[in-house]
């Protein structure tokens, strides 16, 4: 699926877990209704993860990738506050050649942590 990320061109987005069935116990998926509003909170919420990414990019002396190929992992988190920030929601954003992605920690409709993920 691609969803518009303005001013840059569409993103390639990806809902389901990658990685062993261990991995989707910790992230079980999302269903296809948390699925539906994420694509329609897509707009709203697509200014403030282009900023935290901008904001990531400088502080990491990077060059502004959101103009390269994108690409979002989105998965649901069980909330740990030790191990996720509190946060339910888990975008993983990577750009081609990069080699590194750039995660996102959501709970609800705040960002509540971002790093990259050398």
């Amino acid at each position: 699926m691609k969803l518009q990320a303005p001013p840059y061109s569409d993103i390639g987005v990806s809902f389901d877990p990658e990685g062993s069935d261990k991995d989707k116990e910790k992230s079980p998926g999302l269903s296809s209704h948390e699925r539906a509003r994420i694509v329609a909170m897509w707009p709203e919420w697509w200014p403030g993860y282009r900023q935290v990414l901008q904001e990531l990019f400088s502080r990491y002396e990077r060059d502004d990738l959101l103009s390269n190929k994108m690409r979002v992992q989105v998965e649901r988190l069980v909330p740990n506050k030790k191990a996720n920030w509190g946060a339910d929601l888990l975008l993983r954003f990577s750009f081609d050649d990069a080699g590194i992605t750039w995660d996102i920690f959501q709970q609800g409709q705040t960002i509540v942590h971002a790093q990259p993920v050398f």
